[in-house]
């Protein structure tokens, strides 16, 4: 019998298709008021038309025994997402609607790299639809089909990470119940993505479920899942062996034994399968290790091939001019093309850190490509004298070196923007890469038509990412001069929102005054335009340490991260937003966010290694810290933050080691060096040598030059409990940036019931 949906073969006696689940028989007369609703709001769905008066239909991605599902754009926050329709039958009963926004509730809270995110369910005229997360790349089942049958590192790699994703589910106490390769995504980077979490359920919900209610594919049902009867995690360990099944065979399970799968890993595959549950694996964590033993032997690759996605870095242009003074315009350039590239669907961008990792070093292309994990390399030149420019730029196989497009372009400073649009156009056209845009739109968005403007701003984001106070002065001023040369530059006024943002964190200058300017420039960033990333993060850093408006903050963090062209910088500081109020899987999923995009990054790597350490996971922080370490053994910053957790793994001398290499590496004594001295010291009990630091920081602190909370934290540990209130109310007053840690820090554990504390949690909203 052939399935009227998907036109796929099954036996004459099914009741419903093994495929997409549709019912195989003559369905009842759908009562009159739902035909007429029936006929009337699906046509609404059609690309370019705009549902539930937010959602822009881009293009229909799918249909299945649920709805169908469609690309859109959000337009309150300008993002693509995707949209499940449900079935007008299936959301007729109120019950199910009730479930599913109860098994939503559970499921969204998921945050797992291999687990696409569920958003939310909502109705419109009747209608009801999930929103989620989406994913762009090929599903497994469209990959199978096209490869016949899988290698088995490839799916030795993709069944790893579904059971990844599944142990973070069923650590939730959240069933997939319909696991099928269609479900399962690999995404531009290649990584395994489980789908549709929207029917899971969680146990507690079981009581809920629909008498008779058929939900998920046959085919890759578990028996006591086909028949009806009550299902827990172990149902989706049966879909998950039939899917392994598939990826190597091409085909699904049946008793016959296929030729090709090694006995160790049919051996895990039909304990998967067994009809019984109690005979199969009870845990993922169990068939995970059983995959790492049958791994021996066979060489780990990619979850797909490297043609599935493509991937480029883009490296600093090479100043060759003859006064070798431009280094701040090719570092421009470059970020340019990169943010005009990561703009385009179908390319992985590698962020411009780890990019700009290689400059001024000698490095073989295919050893830079094998680091990035990239297929190809842009890299080039530039000659400047005046306003003439001379442009060189070549686009490199990383597989082979050759080079597949090379240009060179003389022309003036005007031209510019031209030029970087004609550079990224020509990386599309020889990666043949699907331009999602209109060709007739630049890819490069002008900011400004005054190029001696532009020039002045290049200089100034140069300066401010040296990260010093001698670079934030010298932004400020290249800042001003920007605006008095056009007034409407909006990322001007950014970048001095981001400077007073960083005088402030890192104690330039009192974060008192500092803040409140960074809210004033980030305020008339957003006047002039209102889709600007960096002026709504710059905001959201604010609202967080000065205004104290969490909610606000995280607001703006996510309007930010919906404009954002680097995703990486702003995963970053939004994992450093849910940390501070505790939500640690939540900080821990965006740094690793970052990381993806910036996978060199030292300082993203060791942000990694301190969202770990706030989960009290010290041997993981320590463990992601020394890879920062590994990636620059000469960086003074990811030695001095190994110091955290050797301090509470009780490696006192190896954390004094780790702040002695920091110093050497230096050469000069900064207060955070005498910071943790005084920690390691105080924990230690050596309160004598504490003292010494102590003085010493009092001192920078008075001067303004210090956090007033850090002072406390070794107060706390010297068991001097007034003073340190003492100095956790001033910081509070100075609005010190370090307040924000008061509820995550372990230091603070050893006060937790004391009722200062709890007031100073209330104070900064994080009660």
């Amino acid at each position: 019998m052939k399935c009227p949906k998907c036109q796929t073969e099954n036996p004459d006696d099914s009741k419903f298709c093994r495929e997409c689940a549709a019912s195989l028989t003559a369905s009842e007369d759908v009562p009159s008021p739902l035909t007429q609703t029936l006929e009337t709001h699906p046509k609404g769905l059609i690309r370019g038309a705009l549902f539930a008066g937010r959602y822009k239909i881009i293009d229909e991605l799918g249909k299945g025994g649920m709805g169908a599902v469609y690309r859109v754009e959000d337009i309150t926050v300008e993002e693509e997402i995707a949209l499940k329709l449900i079935k007008w039958e299936i959301a007729a009963d109120k019950r199910v609607i009730e479930r599913f926004r109860n098994e939503l509730t559970t499921a969204r809270k998921i945050r797992h790299k291999n687990i696409c995110g569920m958003y939310d369910l909502n109705e419109d005229n009747g209608a009801y639809f999930i929103t989620m997360e989406y994913v762009r790349g090929e599903d497994l089942k469209s990959f199978i089909r096209r490869s016949i049958r899988l290698s088995i590192p490839t799916a030795l790699s993709i069944a790893k990470q579904i059971c990844d994703g599944l142990i973070e589910a069923h650590k939730r106490g959240v069933v997939h119940r319909d696991l099928k390769p269609a479900n399962i995504m690999i995404d531009m980077r290649g990584d395994v993505r489980i789908m549709d979490f929207g029917i899971a359920r969680s146990p507690e919900s079981m009581g809920k479920t629909i008498p008779g209610a058929l939900i998920g594919t046959p085919a890759y049902m578990s028996p006591e899942q086909a028949a009806g009867r009550d299902v827990d995690h172990r149902t989706d360990i049966y879909s998950f062996g039939m899917i392994w099944h598939e990826m190597l065979t091409g085909k699904l399970y049946t008793s016959k034994k296929e030729k090709g799968i090694p006995n160790d890993i049919e051996s895990i595959i039909l304990r998967c399968l067994k009809e019984d549950r109690e005979e199969r694996f009870q845990t993922v964590r169990e068939i995970l290790d059983r995959i790492d033993e049958a791994e021996v032997g066979f060489e780990p690759r990619a979850a797909s091939p490297k043609n599935l996605m493509k991937s480029i870095a883009v490296l600093p242009f090479a100043d060759m001019s003859a006064r070798k003074d431009q280094e701040y315009f090719c570092d421009g350039l470059s970020e340019s093309i990169i943010n005009s590239l990561t703009q385009i669907g179908g390319c992985r961008v590698v962020a411009r850190t780890s990019a700009f990792a290689f400059k001024g070093k000698e490095a073989d292309i295919r050893e830079i490509g094998k680091k990035l994990n990239v297929s190809h390399i842009l890299e080039g030149s530039v000659q400047k004298a005046s306003k003439r420019l001379r442009i060189t730029a070549q686009l490199i196989s990383v597989k082979d070196g050759y080079h597949l497009w090379s240009e060179r372009y003389d022309s003036t400073l005007d031209d510019v923007f031209a030029i970087q649009d004609e550079i990224s156009l020509k990386i599309v056209e020889n990666l043949k890469i699907k331009l999602e845009i209109s060709k007739t739109k630049r890819l490069v968005k002008r900011t400004t038509e005054d190029t001696e403007a532009y020039n002045l701003y290049l200089k100034g984001r140069y300066h401010w990412s040296k990260v010093t106070k001698q670079g934030c002065e010298k932004a400020l001023g290249y800042f001003q001069q920007v605006i008095e040369k056009d007034p409407s530059y909006a990322l001007a006024y950014a970048g001095i929102a981001h400077c007073h943002l960083r005088n402030a964190w890192y104690y330039f200058l009192p974060p008192k005054e500092e803040l409140p300017q960074a809210k004033l420039f980030a305020e008339k960033a957003l006047k002039i335009d209102r889709n600007l990333s960096e002026a709504h993060s710059a905001l959201a850093t604010m609202k967080m340490t000065y205004e104290r408006d969490w909610e606000g903050a995280g607001r703006e963090f996510r309007q930010a991260a919906a404009l954002s062209l680097s995703h990486s910088v702003d995963s970053l500081y939004y994992s450093v937003y849910f940390s501070a109020q505790g939500r640690h899987e939540e900080a821990i999923h965006q740094a690793q966010k970052a990381l993806e995009s910036d996978p060199i990054s030292l300082m993203i790597t060791t942000n990694l290694g301190m969202r770990y350490f706030y989960n009290r996971q010290f041997d993981k922080s320590l463990e992601t810290i020394q890879k920062a370490i590994d990636l620059n053994p000469n960086s003074y910053v990811s030695h001095w933050y190994s110091f955290y957790p050797l301090i509470y793994l009780g490696k006192h001398q190896e954390a004094l080691q780790a702040i002695r290499r920091a110093e050497e590496i230096e050469g000069r004594l900064l207060p955070h060096f005498i910071m943790g001295r005084g920690f390691v010291n105080a924990i230690s009990g050596e309160f004598n040598e504490a003292e010494k630091s102590l003085e010493a920081l009092i001192r920078f602190a008075e001067n303004k030059q210090y956090s007033m909370a850090l002072i406390a934290i070794i107060l706390i540990f010297m068991d001097r409990y007034e003073e340190a209130f003492e100095y956790l109310e001033k910081a509070y007053e100075e609005f010190d940036v370090m307040m924000i840690w008061i509820k995550s820090d372990p230091a603070f554990e050893r006060v937790a019931s004391d009722p200062r504390y709890i007031s100073l949690l209330e104070k900064v909203g994080l009660d």
